[in-house]
C-alpha cells in the first residue's frame, strides 16, 4: 500500500526540529516523547521519538536480576524495538505499523533511526490520550472502548499478533476525535507468547493492585496467567483493566459492560476471558450512536450496497437531526445527494 504523502521516504527526521516535547512513557532503559516539527517534510504530521538510554544491570544478585525493569526492557524493548537496521520495522508490520491499515490503529507513514540510541515514527495528525484526556464521559468510553476492541479483533484474529501494551500510554486521539491504538514495541505473534514473556512486561509497565474505595478491583498478579490456546487473553485483560480505572462503575451506561469485563475479562483463568469479537457484540454497543460512527470510521471500505442501506435506513433520524444543528434547505440536498449516489452506482 502506498502512504500517500510526498515522498518522505528520503528523508530523514531532523531531531533539532522537533518541538513541543510531550513524555508519554520512561523507564530506566528508553523513553517514548511525542512532538510535532518545523521540519518541512514532516510538519502536516506528528513523531513519536524513542530514546535508547541504557542503564547497568547488578549480575551479582540472581535474586533480584530476573524482575529488574533494567532487565526486561532489555530483553524485550531495547535490543529489539531499537534495532539500528530500519528495514526491519520496515518489513516487520506487526512490530512497527508502517503498511498496517486500519481506522483503529494509528498511521505510521515512516519509521526512521538517527543511530544506534533512537527511532522516529512519523505518524498522522493526533495527540496522546494521556497528555490530553483526564475525565472522559460515557459516551467517550463507549466510542473509545469499541474502536479499541476493533482493533484488538483485527490483530488477533486477522494477523494472530498480541500487542502487549494496552494501555493509556498506547492510546492516540485521531484528527477525527477517534481514540486509537499504537504502541507496538512490546508486540508479539501468538506463537511466540508465553507466561514468561507476560511476567516481564508486568514487571517493566510496574503494574500494581487497584481498588475502587475499599473494593478491589483487580489483583496484578492475575495478568501472569497465560494459556497459549487462548493467547488473546494478555490484550484481553488489559484492555479491561484500563477500562475500569477510567470509569466509575457504580453508575451509568458502561455498567453492564464493565461488569462484564470484571468478572469475566479479568478472570484468573485465561479461557474465561472474552475474545474482542464476542465483546464487540455486546449490547452496550449496539447503540445507533455506536453503530454511526463506526459505520462513518469505515465508510470508504464499504460497498455501495452498505452506503445505501446505512443512509436509506438513517434518512429519517439524519434528516430530523439535520433541522436542529443546520440549514433546513442543506440538510435536504445533503440527505439527497447521498440517497442519489448510492442509487446511481
Amino acid at each position: 500500500m502506498g502512504n500517500n504523502i510526498s515522498d518522505p521516504s528520503i528523508h530523514l527526521v531532523k531531531s533539532d526540529c522537533l518541538r513541543g516535547g510531550f513524555a508519554i512513557y520512561k523507564n530506566d532503559n528508553y523513553e517514548v516523547s511525542f512532538h510535532h516539527t518545523v521540519q518541512p517534510t514532516y510538519n502536516k504530521f506528528r513523531i513519536i521519538k524513542y530514546l535508547k538510554t541504557h542503564t547497568t544491570t547488578n549480575r551479582n544478585d540472581d535474586s533480584q536480576s530476573d524482575v529488574k525493569i533494567s532487565t526486561c526492557a532489555n530483553v524485550l524493548a531495547c535490543d529489539d524495538l531499537l534495532s539500528s537496521s530500519v528495514s526491519y520495522f520496515n518489513c516487520c508490520c506487526y512490530k512497527i505499523p508502517v503498511r498496517l491499515r486500519h481506522p483503529s490503529i494509528l498511521r505510521v507513514h515512516k519509521a526512521c533511526s538517527d543511530g544506534l540510541n533512537s527511532l522516529y515514527l512519523v505518524v498522522e495528525n493526533s495527540v496522546p490520550f494521556s497528555a490530553f484526556v483526564t475525565n472522559p464521559t460515557m459516551d467517550d468510553l463507549l466510542a473509545g472502548s469499541y474502536s479499541l476492541l476493533s482493533a484488538l479483533n483485527f490483530l488477533h484474529n486477522t494477523l494472530g499478533v498480541s500487542h502487549n501494551n494496552v494501555d493509556t500510554t498506547s492510546v492516540f486521539i485521531g484528527s477525527n476525535m477517534c481514540w486509537k491504538l499504537c504502541g507496538f514495541e512490546l508486540a508479539l505473534e501468538f506463537k511466540n507468547m508465553s507466561a514468561d514473556h507476560i511476567r516481564r512486561i508486568e514487571a517493566l509497565k510496574g503494574q500494581q493492585d487497584a481498588k475502587v474505595g475499599q473494593t478491589k478491583l483487580f489483583d496484578a498478579f492475575q495478568a501472569l496467567n497465560f494459556d497459549p490456546a487462548y493467547a488473546f487473553c494478555y490484550d484481553i485483560y488489559c484492555f479491561s483493566r484500563m477500562i475500569c480505572t477510567l470509569t466509575d462503575i457504580g453508575e451509568g451506561p458502561l455498567y453492564n459492560l464493565v461488569q462484564v469485563l470484571i468478572n469475566s475479562c479479568m478472570h484468573s483463568l485465561p479461557k474465561a476471558r472474552i475474545p474482542s469479537d464476542h465483546l464487540l457484540a455486546h449490547p452496550s454497543f449496539k447503540s445507533p450512536y455506536i453503530s454511526t460512527l463506526d459505520f462513518l470510521d469505515t465508510y470508504v471500505s464499504r460497498s455501495d450496497e452498505e452506503k445505501e442501506v446505512f443512509f436509506r435506513y438513517n434518512y429519517c433520524k439524519i434528516f430530523w437531526f439535520c433541522q436542529f444543528s443546520f440549514n433546513k434547505d442543506v440538510c435536504t440536498k445533503s440527505v439527497q445527494y447521498h440517497l442519489s449516489y448510492c442509487s446511481f452506482n
